[in-house]
């Protein structure tokens, strides 16, 4: 059973949305809200996914 929400990184933060998505994620620029209520634009990077998640999400 799926998530309800997909991670993805914005702001030096991992953020959570319930947008819909691609299989893969957010695509870099994609802007979305996520669930701590903030509208962010999506970034990408393997050192995206280090950072620290947002406690609101």
């Amino acid at each position: 059973m799926p998530y309800p929400f997909r991670w993805f990184p914005a702001r030096g933060e991992r953020h959570a949305g319930r947008d819909s998505a691609p299989r893969l994620g957010f695509r870099a620029g994609t802007c979305v809200e996520a669930l701590c209520g903030a509208a962010l634009v999506a970034e990408e990077g393997a050192a995206a996914w280090l950072w620290p998640t947002c406690a609101t999400c």
